[in-house]
């Protein structure tokens, strides 16, 4: 049965192409909360693969450990207007809620930045165990917000590394303007790789020019302190 003309009772992350007419397995986890939100073989579910794909399908099986999606529709999300972050390798917990709060925000990629502090926090969030935890909270936050695209994630750098990649690989560089000594690690080497070309176009903003536009959850950003 066709689900095109009836509403997603859910949505779920689906790893494996979106293709109509193709059947997607979904994860243990997704199967976990088909039984806790009694979803029945025969609903219609929505799906979204993380990068830009989104679909709708009908759940066909259901079992223990994964479920079957018998996709009918499938359309394109447009990809947000770039922003990248340099999230400090702060207290695991901390680094958690804001990978959830940034995902929400639409930022289109994550590398963790090793700081001066960084090395005094514990316990720390870093290491590829940690970093498996950040996408799997990006992607709920994906799943809750009914986005279409998971940031792209690096691993963790030095302040130099860090810089270095934005000025090969990123047109748009976000920088946070505070006085305090973590952002004079980031900033003056950030000032000095703006061409006149980038400052004339406004292609270096301030963060807070940014995410004032995203919204209220601003506040809880900068209540971090990081």
């Amino acid at each position: 049965m066709e689900c095109t003309d009836r509403t997603a009772v859910a949505t779920f992350f689906a790893a494996e192409p979106l293709v109509v007419g193709g059947t997607v397995t979904l994860s243990d986890e997704a199967a976990h909360h088909i039984r806790v939100a009694r979803v029945a073989v025969g609903d219609c579910v929505a799906l979204r693969d993380g990068a830009g794909r989104a679909a709708v399908g009908t759940l066909v099986k259901v079992s223990r450990n994964s479920a079957l999606v018998d996709v009918s529709e499938t359309s394109e999300i447009p990809r947000p207007a770039p922003i990248h972050l340099l999230a400090p390798v702060a207290d695991r917990e901390r680094m958690l809620w804001l990978a959830e709060k940034v995902m929400e925000l639409g930022v289109t990629s994550w590398r963790p930045v090793i700081w001066r502090r960084s090395k005094s926090v514990s316990p720390r969030g870093e290491g590829p165990t940690f970093q498996a935890k950040v996408r799997a909270r990006m992607t709920s936050a994906l799943i809750q917000s009914g986005s279409g695209w998971l940031p792209d994630m690096f691993p963790e750098a030095t302040v130099e590394r860090a810089v270095a990649a934005l000025r090969v690989r990123v047109p748009f560089s976000v920088v946070r303007q505070r006085g305090d000594d973590l952002d004079a690690e980031l900033a003056e080497p950030l000032r000095q790789s703006r061409t006149p070309q980038q400052q004339e176009h406004g292609q270096v903003a301030a963060v807070d020019d940014v995410l004032a536009a995203r919204g209220s959850l601003l506040d809880d950003v900068t209540e971090l302190g990081m």
